[in-house]
C-alpha cells in the first residue's frame, strides 16, 4: 500500500472534468465520423450511432439537472427538442414524400 495519499483539492477535479470532456468530445466526433463513414461509403444505416450520441448527452443532462449544475436554462432545452422534432418531422415528410 502507497503510503503517499493524493491530496484532491478543487484542482483536481478541474483537471479530471477537463480530461473527461476531451475524452467524451473524442468520442462524440469520433462516432460522427464513423457516421458518415458509414452512410456514404458502406450505405448502412445510422440511426444506432445516433441513439447513442443522444442517450449519453442525455445521461450528462440529466446527471446536471439532478445535481443542480446545469449551465444553461431550461429555455435551451425546450428550443433544442423543439428543433429536434421539428427536424424528424421534415426527415419523415421527405422521406415519405420520396415513395
Amino acid at each position: 500500500m502507497n503510503k503517499n495519499t493524493v491530496v484532491k483539492d478543487e484542482r483536481y477535479f478541474v483537471v479530471e472534468n477537463a480530461s473527461f470532456k476531451r475524452a467524451y468530445n473524442i468520442l462524440a466526433y469520433g462516432t460522427l465520423i464513423l457516421i458518415v463513414i458509414r452512410s456514404i461509403f458502406l450505405g448502412q444505416s445510422n440511426w444506432d450511432f445516433f441513439a447513442l450520441l443522444m442517450v449519453s448527452g442525455l445521461a450528462a443532462t440529466l446527471f446536471q439537472i439532478k445535481n443542480k449544475t446545469l449551465s444553461f436554462s431550461w429555455k435551451w432545452i425546450a428550443l433544442f427538442f423543439g428543433v429536434m422534432l421539428l427536424s424528424a418531422l421534415v426527415v419523415l415528410v421527405l422521406m415519405l414524400g420520396r415513395t
